[in-house]
């Protein structure tokens, strides 16, 4: 019995080794002195996710922008009086935004900077309303550049705006 409780706890330690929630590494694309237009990224690490996000990246790269990519961990660090644009990629989970996001939003004053794009498994979801430009996707990979390319349409509108 001891043998297959011991058994039992080694298969659900490995299963859940899979299961730990990776952390988005910070990363800085050009000089922020050296450029007119900044743009903040946050996101969660997923296939779907890093998919759009490069897409984004590639995109604006040549753009003359500043660009920072963070895990929405680190969301309530920044504001968005120190960019023109803040795209933030969360995961939708029973019709919500995680915790972290919906406290960032909360907390926003200059929300037309911010688009948002809630991610869900399966069909779209519709989290809360929050006075944000958001677009709502389930994470299929065909849908990647699409979504990207309208997240880029968004942020170059922001830029030429001005905000």
């Amino acid at each position: 019995m001891r043998l297959l409780f011991g058994f039992l706890f080694i298969c659900l330690i490995t299963a859940c080794s899979g299961c730990a929630i990776k952390t988005v590494k910070t990363v800085e694309i050009g000089y922020v002195a050296g450029y007119a237009n900044k743009a903040l990224i946050a996101t969660r690490d997923s296939e779907f996710k890093n998919a759009v996000v490069s897409e984004i990246v590639e995109a604006l790269r040549n753009d003359a922008t500043y660009l920072k990519i963070i895990d929405v961990k680190k969301l309530q660090n920044e504001s968005t009086r120190d960019y023109d644009a803040v795209v933030i990629v969360d995961t939708c989970m029973a019709w919500s935004l995680s915790r972290r996001v919906r406290s960032y939003l909360a907390g926003v004053d200059e929300r037309e900077k911010v688009i948002l794009l809630a991610t869900a498994k399966g069909e779209d979801c519709g989290p809360e309303p929050l006075d944000v430009d958001s677009i709502t996707s389930a994470s299929k990979m065909n849908k990647v550049r699409v979504i990207a390319t309208s997240i880029v349409e968004k942020v170059r509108l922001l830029f030429a705006s001005g905000y």
